[in-house]
């Protein structure tokens, strides 16, 4: 790649990384809850019923200002909620592992671009590049292999081609 469109990639890679960063504002409160479970008549309520019952976690009504329920074409039940609390949401998050064994998946609800970039790195770690990723606050990190003790934000598809 020329010098001139290296920096026009920069660029734009800037802009979008700042598009991204006003969408995910806008998720910052989601979560996704995914599985094969049954929710009928979702309301602030029943979802809240189903935290307690299914999650091991705490959800009050009113923490849920908005929500959305639908099936997959997998058949799954696709919840996305926008809990206002954070305590209650850092709480539904940190059952993820627990939940994952019940084929209850919950994780932060992510802009495309994040999630790309997520998928990117995981499959970075599979190849044995990387040696974790996660998530937090809606973006993507990743520890390297020789210094794990340090997160580092993903921004880009350019920073994780030159690993």
């Amino acid at each position: 790649m020329k010098k001139g469109q290296l920096a026009q990639h920069s660029k734009m890679a800037e802009i979008e990384g700042k598009l991204d960063q006003i969408d995910q504002d806008k998720l910052k409160d989601d979560v996704v809850i995914t599985g094969s479970f049954e929710l009928t008549a979702p309301s602030p309520t029943t979802i809240s019923t189903f935290v307690k019952n299914h999650c091991n976690s705490t959800v009050s009504p009113n923490s849920i200002s908005s929500f959305y329920a639908t099936k997959s074409n997998k058949n799954e039940t696709i919840l996305k909620l926008t809990i206002t609390h954070k305590g209650e949401r850092i709480g539904l998050l940190k059952n993820k592992k627990a939940l994952a064994a019940k084929k209850i998946f919950v994780n932060e609800a992510l802009t495309p671009q994040n999630y790309k970039l997520l998928l990117a790195a995981k499959g970075l770690c599979k190849e044995k590049k990387l040696l974790s990723t996660w998530t937090r606050g809606g973006r993507a990190f990743f520890a390297k292999k020789n210094d794990s003790a340090t997160p580092i934000p993903i921004l880009t598809h350019i920073q994780l081609a030159q690993l």
